[in-house]
Formats: structure tokens, sequence, C-alpha cells
């Protein structure tokens, strides 16, 4: 998760983020491009 800058895991905290609304407010909307994509290319190769 490298790609996602840490002020945004820092500024939740500090709102008073638990480690469980940071993984699902912070982390998966910054990650869910990268796994929209893995999964098409993965339906797209399915078909043959």
């Amino acid at each position: 998760m490298s790609s996602i800058d840490p002020s945004l895991y820092e500024a939740a905290r500090v709102d008073g983020a638990s480690r469980w609304r940071q993984t699902f407010h912070v982390m998966l909307p910054g990650i869910m491009t990268t796994l929209v994509k893995a999964r098409s290319h993965d339906i797209a190769t399915e078909s043959g």
C-alpha cells in the first residue's frame, strides 16, 4: 500500500479513526482502481 500517501493515515488517526475505519476509508478507496483493473483483466482472459 505504498502508493497511498501516509498523511492520509495520519489525518485519519488525528480525527480519531480506528485501524478498521482507516482500512475502509483510506486504504480501500486508495487501491480500488487497481483491484477493478486486475479483476477486469481476469474476466477478460477467462473468456478465451
